[in-house]
């Protein structure tokens, strides 16, 4: 997490003896321990974490317009909604599968419409909401298609998030976009698909300035210009978590954008993605884990 109006580093937060000490109780006791330990645990983190809880305190404050003791009582939830999103992911990952609910049917509806243009690969642009790997088992060949999009920082850290399947389908940015440009052009001129988040970069990245829940905001050019560039189908896609451990699954395939249009392809996309990602927030609100000020006058005041 970074501090307050610095761009996110290109690492995750987490301590390797927290993540064991969760990795144990929900093997050897049971997941309700690790949901039980996990209460006090959010609790520690609002003053422990001073930079992410500030960035939240603003979240809820300026952009969702919330209360102050609804904006508190958010911020712990929102700290232990993450740290549920993390238990999954370590359970899905110990096969503990049959514990959870899957809304199959969102699903089955997106692979029928979808099945007529994957020969030509696709780019999936998600964000930093829920579980996005929690439907991975459900797409069957799907996923053994899919190719994760991430910083060489994150690809590097050793999280319980990934599978060893899905560790060997990431492709890393490195500091020469020649390198990964061509791995992503093989990779879909084969029929398979590009998974990417679109909120969230890196300082010294690319971005694009677009009004997002009433405020402007900063996000990665990248994604969009990429998906523009390519001409593939683009799918816009969530996976978040609801009552009795149960995960819904929102796609949405992006309109293709006009060329010959005053706005460039790259900012049509990204007004599509910002339509989704606001009705998305507005559903789940506190499954958004980006972690630092999203909104930062500061940074877009350099752009314009």
């Amino acid at each position: 997490m970074a501090e307050p109006h610095q761009k996110w580093s290109g690492k995750s937060r987490g301590g390797y003896w927290g993540n064991l000490c969760f990795f144990w109780l929900i093997k050897y006791i049971g997941l309700w321990s690790a949901y039980l330990l996990l209460w006090p645990v959010a609790l520690y983190f609002i003053p422990a974490a001073p930079a992410a809880t500030v960035a939240l305190w603003d979240y809820y404050r300026r952009s969702l317009h919330c209360g102050k003791l609804a904006s508190m009582l958010n911020i712990y939830l929102h700290y232990y909604r993450f740290g549920q999103i993390l238990i999954d992911k370590i359970a899905l990952n110990e096969g503990m599968t049959p514990q959870y609910r899957f809304n199959t049917d969102e699903v089955d509806e997106f692979l029928k419409k979808f099945i007529p243009i994957s020969s030509k690969g696709a780019i999936f642009i998600g964000a930093h909401i829920g579980n996005w790997e929690s439907g991975s088992h459900l797409f069957g060949d799907f996923a053994n298609k899919m190719h994760f999009v991430m910083f060489r920082n994150q690809a590097n850290q050793k999280h319980t998030d990934y599978s060893p399947n899905t560790l060997s389908r990431i492709i890393s940015l490195s500091e020469n976009p020649l390198d990964y440009l061509l791995k992503i052009k093989s990779t879909l001129d084969q029929g398979e698909f590009i998974c990417i988040q679109g909120d969230r970069y890196i300082q010294g990245q690319r971005t694009l300035s677009a009004n997002f829940m009433g405020r402007e905001a900063l996000f990665p050019q990248g994604p969009f210009h990429l998906s523009a560039r390519f001409r593939v189908p683009v799918i816009f896609y969530f996976a978040t978590r609801h009552p009795h451990k149960t995960y819904r699954f929102n796609f949405r395939v992006a309109e293709p954008v006009q060329t010959n249009s005053h706005v460039s392809p790259a900012l049509q996309l990204l007004h599509q993605y910002i339509t989704a990602l606001e009705e998305i927030l507005s559903q789940t609100p506190q499954q958004w884990f980006n972690f630092y000020c999203f909104w930062d006058s500061a940074a877009i005041s350099q752009i314009k």
